[in-house]
């Protein structure tokens, strides 16, 4: 008898199975349009949240360029009031030096060996000093080059 119902109704089967796959593939669609929209909703997130840490980045890279930018004025301005302070002491020494050149002649023999022996000093100190700077700048333009190179 079910083999004769089933002879019988076989286009309203037919329909029924149709219907159960169409209603299959209608939450299968319904499912990925879903996927798609969470997804695009994802991308843009991540769109933005990677543009707030590249804008993040860029603000952080010209604070450091300001502060250094202020740490190189600071340390320029310091040189120069060194350069200053030393070329005004040089103009000191240099002015003393000429007084004593013109006292040198009165001065008694135990006195002008005294003045010889601190000039011979003050200039042994100065050609130190000064092997000292050379060597320093020779460093420093040694280093200059690697970094350039």
């Amino acid at each position: 008898m079910s083999l004769a119902l089933l002879i019988k109704f076989w286009r309203e089967g037919i329909i029924g199975v149709l219907v159960f796959v169409l209603m299959g593939m209608i939450t299968l669609v319904t499912n990925k349009a879903h996927t798609i929209d969470n997804l695009k909703q994802q991308h843009t997130l991540y769109v933005k949240e990677q543009n707030e840490i590249q804008l993040k980045a860029q603000v952080e890279a010209q604070q450091q360029l300001i502060q250094a930018e202020k740490t190189y004025n600071a340390k320029l301005k310091q040189i120069s009031h060194d350069a200053d302070l030393a070329h005004t002491r040089a103009d000191s020494l240099s002015k003393q030096l000429t007084q004593a050149n013109s006292r040198i002649k009165t001065a008694r023999r135990e006195a002008v060996e005294e003045y010889s022996r601190v000039q011979s000093n003050v200039l042994s100190s100065c050609i130190t000093e000064y092997r000292n700077m050379a060597k320093v700048a020779d460093e420093y333009r040694a280093d200059a080059r690697r970094v350039n190179q």
